[in-house]
């Protein structure tokens, strides 16, 4: 099984959305690396994440999942960040 990449855009102002964030937790390795972007995993697929995740989203939120890749680059982030996206890609 792979890890994914998981960003969101919040439609409803205020709003934190603790049930996705615990949600999101719940996989066995997860990072919130940015404010709306979360590595997650291990998953089935893209589609098994964002699906999963979409029962804690508002009608016109938006959700995107994508594999995390050997073709993935991080700068910026501490070592450790850097070295948990490297070995999550595998």
């Amino acid at each position: 099984m792979a890890f994914y990449v998981v960003v969101y855009d919040l439609k409803r102002p205020g709003q934190n959305y603790p049930e996705l964030i615990e949600h999101l937790e719940s996989y066995p390795h997860h990072w919130h690396f940015q404010q709306s972007g979360w590595l997650v995993g291990p998953a089935e697929s893209a589609y098994a994440v964002a699906d999963a995740a979409k029962a804690y989203l508002d009608a016109k939120d938006v959700i995107f999942a994508q594999r995390l890749t050997e073709d993935s680059a991080s700068w910026g982030y501490t070592p450790e960040g850097n070295e948990w996206i490297a070995a999550a890609a595998g």
